[in-house]
């Protein structure tokens, strides 16, 4: 990620972060809120049933400041709700960082729900996932952009 995300401010000279985010603020089908320091929306090609994602302002996570901190746990326990909501009983969640300082890339993370498939409660990833890098998506990430835009109005 660190090293596409170099490619390709040396071929732009700017950060596909940057794009990215004015691309979505335009097109306002995935964008959750970009009001903020984090940027929250729902990727074109999510990773699973549901997948969420958000960059920080700052290419490493040592450099989020703590109003940043304390914004990204506010929507943070949004996320969580909605998954809540929609009964999903576990999920992924992983932090994506780079060096202070380093314009072409952002801190950002994603969190993809689990399923559980009944009735042996069997982890839903399968040989769609493993052998054939296919991800399973049955919500369109348009669709979870606008459930979670109307949380995003209410305070937790």
């Amino acid at each position: 990620m660190i090293e596409k995300s170099l490619d390709f401010f040396r071929a732009n000279e700017s950060a596909f972060w940057d794009t990215l985010m004015d691309e979505e603020r335009i097109l306002l089908e995935r964008l959750i809120d970009g009001a903020g320091k984090i940027f929250w929306f729902t990727p074109f090609a999510p990773k699973a049933n549901i997948d969420v994602a958000w960059l920080f302002s700052t290419s490493s996570l040592f450099s989020v400041s703590v109003d940043e901190w304390a914004e990204f746990g506010n929507g943070l326990g949004k996320v969580l709700a909605y998954l809540d909501d929609e009964n999903i009983g576990g999920f992924n969640f992983s932090l994506f960082s780079s060096e202070e300082g380093e314009a072409h890339f952002r801190a950002n993370g994603r969190i993809v729900a689990r399923r559980f498939l009944p009735p042996a409660n069997a982890a839903d990833v399968n040989y769609l996932e493993k052998i054939h890098m296919e991800h399973v998506c049955l919500v369109p990430p348009e669709e979870t952009a606008r459930q979670l835009r109307e949380r995003w109005q209410t305070e937790y």
